[in-house]
């Protein structure tokens, strides 16, 4: 489940217009690290993990990065 769920969520950010500047295999998941701030990471359990601020010019895109993003993600500043 949580490979296809990885797979979803990183097809969801490139066709959705977020670029990913890099993406590494971190212990028990998967990390996108967003070109407007951003780290996801994608664990095997199925959690999703957003740590980082967004560039300042790019403020205005995390409600739709919210939409993009399973309901029970949890969000770290």
């Amino acid at each position: 489940m949580s490979n296809s769920l990885c797979r979803s969520i990183q097809f969801r950010l490139r066709t959705r217009g977020f670029y990913v500047c890099d993406t590494r295999a971190v212990q028990y998941g998967t990390q996108f690290r967003l070109g407007v701030g951003p780290v996801v990471t994608v664990y095997t359990t199925g959690k999703v993990v957003v740590q980082g601020k967004f560039k300042e010019w790019h403020k205005s895109k995390r409600n739709y990065l919210i939409s993009l993003l399973p309901k029970n993600t949890t969000w770290m500043a």
